[in-house]
């Protein structure tokens, strides 16, 4: 179980909290982060390294992944191939979760979507997990986040953002002291005190 293998220190996990978890990232950062990092480049080297670079390349990065053109907006550089990196572990993590009957059928394997597999794998939770996402998040995939909660065979929450919030994957776990310096206004989860406190309610329940 995926509960047992968390467990790094002895003491066994007693519950999860899920916050806009990469299951599996979108298509749209795992090829720019793909790019950044078979390029060894970082996203400085497109827009400059204030940002206000309007090359071509700058603009297309910014309009691919929701990360780059939050961290460039407030001039931060991109990690590059990041995403390609957490690609890769979510992929680990469902080869060593495989269903064991595709070692008998393996056929039946080739069948299988991946995204079915990959709901297969971390559907192995068995300790009370919650989920926090929002429905803008672009970063992960939250729609296949919700499939994968509902298939968990424990106590489980969900608590997810509407769109008329505005609440981004880049800010879902940053309080106000953590905004971005050059957007203190917006560059924050405003709901992050509530969110705490869901996740600290069901954590105790």
């Amino acid at each position: 179980q995926l509960s047992l293998e968390l467990d790094v220190t002895g003491a066994k996990i007693a519950s999860i909290a899920l916050i806009a978890p990469a299951l599996s990232v979108s298509n749209r950062v795992f090829l720019s982060s793909t790019a950044l990092g078979w390029s060894g480049l970082t996203t400085h080297s497109f827009c400059g390294p204030t940002f206000e670079d309007g090359s071509r390349l700058c603009k297309v990065l910014k309009m691919i992944d929701e990360q780059i053109l939050d961290t460039s907006s407030h001039r931060m550089t991109s990690a590059p191939g990041a995403g390609f990196e957490v690609q890769e572990l979510i992929e680990s993590i469902v080869r060593r979760y495989r269903d064991p009957m595709y070692d008998s059928f393996p056929e039946m394997e080739s069948q299988v979507s991946y995204f079915k597999k990959v709901e297969d794998a971390f559907a192995n939770i068995r300790v009370p997990t919650i989920l926090v996402d929002s429905e803008i998040d672009s970063v992960v995939r939250p729609e296949l986040n919700l499939r994968v909660l509902k298939r968990i065979r424990a106590r489980k929450d969900t608590l997810l953002f509407k769109k008329q919030q505005e609440i981004r994957h880049t800010v879902m776990a940053s309080t106000k002291e953590q905004a971005y310096p050059h957007d203190p206004v917006n560059g924050y989860n405003k709901q992050f005190d509530p969110m705490m406190d869901r996740i600290v309610s069901f954590i105790w329940r």
